[in-house]
């Protein structure tokens, strides 16, 4: 059995629950998607996805304000820390192997990069190894799957192609142990790779997307989405603190859940589950994502509200209404009570601007009074899209939304 896992990082500048000022909350996040064994229609392809259901205890969904929400489907990650941009994994990894070599061999990127990836930190750890790493040790702390790899003489470093993740195996109760350590205190991930003399995967991710959340919200993360392939599919259990449950499913199975509103998906979840439904094998998946990072540039995902008279729709770019300046809109410190929405349209419909609109990449939130601030599972209502952006992605399919 095939995986594919997902990782999704959020780079922090600031930290801060304060309605003034801009917060940013870094996270990672992992796609994990795996070759079901069953066979399956023409209609369908054998991929399975991991996922997790958000607590209302966890970190996004207060920042949300969806602490009473039903269940919220995530791919696992979360909140870098400052240990994972820490010099020291330079002397663990080349403990294994020459840094040059460790660089030379990671998954190729396409200029320009996003601020993400540009910004100054506190760290010459290089920003492509850190939010790697990152999301490695979230996937540990919410799913249990440890993906690390023991370097011998045929080192991914070498490899011309897409890379399968390794992982390490370890005894049930000492993985629990390791889990509760490395979420009360994430330095202890290092001292984890040195008793496993085994390090961080960093080769079998692939950059994927980077989604920011919207101008208005009280906390915004800044999210580096990652994609990762597995050639078996690895036990998974739920952390109980900021997850409620780790599983692996199809992609089209999730999106029908969320379609009857048994599973909320946010923006993000819809657009990258559907963008998979064009995929029919691992291997497909594993070698697309292998040749578009080497030869597109990842865009920024940043939605843009407009306020319409029946709803909020949520634009992205490449959609015909989506701004083409942006720069003010990256450090923009409104709060949801105030000027959130950043474009009024309040006299025309949802369905009208949609009618007039030639290229479509949004989302709709169908109620004034059900936006994406408050999301509920009825505050979902439809994807759009018939553009080919520049970042080299396939368009997400929609057949789902079909009853």
């Amino acid at each position: 059995m095939k995986e594919l896992l997902l990782l999704r990082f959020n780079k922090s500048v600031l930290y801060l629950k304060s309605e003034s000022s801009l917060a940013l909350s870094p996270s990672a996040i992992r796609i994990s998607v795996e070759a079901s064994s069953q066979k399956v229609s023409k209609s369908t392809s054998n991929l399975q996805v991991l996922m997790v259901e958000r607590s209302s205890r966890s970190s996004f969904m207060e920042a949300t304000g969806n602490v009473e929400s039903p269940q919220a489907g995530a791919f696992p990650g979360g909140m870098v820390d400052k240990s994972d941009f820490s010099n020291d994994w330079k002397g663990i990894y080349e403990r294994d192997i020459d840094w040059g070599d460790l660089m030379e061999g990671l998954p190729k990127t396409c200029e320009p990069r996003t601020p993400l990836y540009t910004r100054s930190r506190d760290s010459n750890l290089p920003a492509d190894i850190g939010f790697r790493i990152s999301a490695i040790r979230e996937t540990f702390e919410e799913s249990g799957i440890l993906l690390l790899r023991k370097i011998n003489d045929d080192s991914p470093s070498s490899k011309t192609t897409g890379v399968f993740a390794s992982d390490t195996a370890l005894p049930d109760e000492e993985r629990r142990k390791w889990r509760v350590t490395v979420r009360e205190n994430a330095t202890k991930f290092m001292d984890l790779c040195r008793e496993l003399q085994a390090l961080p995967d960093v080769w079998s991710l692939y950059e994927w997307n980077n989604w920011f959340t919207p101008p208005g919200f009280p906390k915004r993360f800044d999210t580096a989405f990652y994609i990762c392939c597995t050639e078996h599919m690895k036990h998974v259990s739920e952390d109980t603190k900021e997850v409620r449950k780790a599983f692996w499913i199809p992609p089209l199975d999730v999106l029908k859940r969320h379609a009857n509103k048994e599973l909320l998906l946010f923006p993000p979840q819809n657009v990258e589950l559907s963008r998979l439904l064009n995929f029919n094998s691992v291997e497909e998946v594993l070698e697309f994502s292998y040749h578009r990072a080497r030869n597109h540039p990842t865009l920024l995902h940043l939605p843009i509200l407009i306020k319409c008279k029946n709803g909020t729709t949520s634009v992205l770019p490449g959609d015909s209404l989506y701004p083409l300046e942006l720069s003010a809109l990256l450090d923009y410190q409104g709060t949801p009570e105030e000027d959130a929405l950043i474009i009024n349209r309040d006299s025309e419909t949802t369905e009208h601007i949609n009618s007039i609109s030639e290229n479509l990449y949004r989302s709709v939130f169908p109620s004034e009074n059900s936006g994406p601030f408050k999301a509920s599972h009825d505050s979902w209502s439809a994807l759009y899209c018939n553009v080919n952006t520049a970042d080299g992605h396939k368009q997400p399919q929609l057949f789902w939304l079909s009853p």
